[in-house]
């Protein structure tokens, strides 16, 4: 499963661009915002629908406006002056106009994959505990299947979980927030989308026997943290 759920406003007016074999294709701006203690917390996300979707988004929507995506995400790779990029997208396949006005938003991703790795844990200089692991998701294509692979962040006692219970191979559930970070490499500005973690549950029938520790709730990582900053990558 690869599941995202946005409700947000649009950054800018729809443009409407057509392949060669004539299929219409739009890129939407999504902000969704966040209110984290006293302070609000903007995202802003890349969707893209196609076809038919692509025309309604187009005649109906304006900058501003307050809309409801439900898609899936993707992650694109190229070279840009001999430098690979990365570009993480949502790529929708259902989207509602709610009108205007701001809103404080939703920002959910559902997956449901296999550990590419163990998980690796590591620790603020305040002491919280920071799991980072990759997961792959599969979706059937044609005669066989897309694999889509997903930067999962988990904090705190979640953390510590997913470094016990987990590992490479195991089948897993988790749900979360998108969050996108920008660092720079050799003066270069670096782009890493990634899924701050809020639930996980253990999916193997091995995992199964570890007990209650199966399902973990806890707050967002700047609700715990106050700042992403500190966090050790």
């Amino acid at each position: 499963m690869n599941k995202a759920i946005l409700v947000g406003n649009l950054g800018k007016d729809i443009e409407v661009r057509y392949t060669t074999e004539d299929l219409a294709i739009t890129n939407l701006d999504l902000a969704t915002t966040e209110k984290i203690k006293d302070n609000s917390q903007t995202e802003w996300h890349r969707i893209i629908a196609f076809g038919k979707l692509a025309e309604i988004c187009g005649s109906l929507l304006k900058k501003g406006g307050l809309v409801y995506v439900e898609g899936k995400t993707r992650k694109r790779t190229w070279e840009q002056d001999g430098v690979p990029r990365h570009s993480a997208e949502i790529i929708a396949y259902k989207i509602i106009a709610l009108g205007s006005g701001a809103n404080l938003g939703v920002n959910k991703a559902i997956y449901i994959g296999r550990l590419g790795i163990d998980p690796e844990i590591r620790y603020t200089k305040d002491g919280l505990a920071v799991a980072n692991f990759s997961l792959a998701t599969n979706e059937k294509k044609g005669d066989g299947y897309e694999t889509q692979w997903h930067r999962i962040v988990a904090l705190g006692k979640l953390a510590e979980s997913c470094q016990r219970y987990l590992e490479k191979g195991r089948q897993i559930c988790i749900e979360g927030r998108l969050q996108t970070r920008a660092w720079k490499k050799d003066g270069i500005t670096r782009y890493t989308t990634e899924v701050i973690a809020s639930h996980m549950e253990m999916l193997d029938s091995k995992m199964a026997d570890a007990g209650a520790l199966e399902n973990h709730m806890i707050p967002s990582a700047s609700m715990e943290t106050g700042s992403m900053g500190d966090i050790p990558f």
